[in-house]
């Protein structure tokens, strides 16, 4: 898929951390092996009738967050940095930025089924490649 029809989440970002936590687990089924989504090192992958399976699931989730609020925040655990107290990781997830990110997942499930293709999500060791970016000669992903 072209990268204008990529979507990427920085794990990093505690704000996309929370619109993830809340749209990735219902896309566990289509985990490869024992990959679990949200692990550092995952690979899923979407196919033929399981386009319109994933398809379907978008829809659920779109019609989940229209009956939310415009936000809310989602508790994602704690957080300790040397010489700070623990502190709650609760980002701020606006509705219609969640809706958004479901329908960029929706475009690339459209796209993948029109073509015939197939949808690949990865994290960790499963970035480079699916990203795309070349290695310089002699090194191995």
């Amino acid at each position: 898929m072209d990268a204008a029809n990529r979507l990427q989440f920085d794990g990093r970002n505690p704000a996309l951390k929370g619109y993830f936590s809340l749209i990735a687990p219902a896309f566990q089924e289509f985990c490869i092996d024992d990959f679990k989504i949200g692990d550092l090192h995952m690979l899923a992958a979407a196919s033929g009738d399981r386009l319109a399976h994933a398809l379907e699931i978008c829809s659920r989730i779109e019609n989940a967050l229209d009956s939310r609020p415009e936000a809310w925040r989602v508790y994602l655990g704690s957080i300790k940095r040397p010489g700070s107290p623990e502190v709650p990781l609760q980002p701020l997830i606006i509705r219609r930025k969640a809706i958004q990110i479901v329908r960029a997942v929706t475009r690339m499930l459209a796209i993948a089924r029109r073509n015939s293709a197939e949808v690949v999500f990865g994290g960790g060791t499963f970035y480079w490649p699916l990203s795309g970016i070349k290695l310089k000669p002699g090194e191995e992903y």
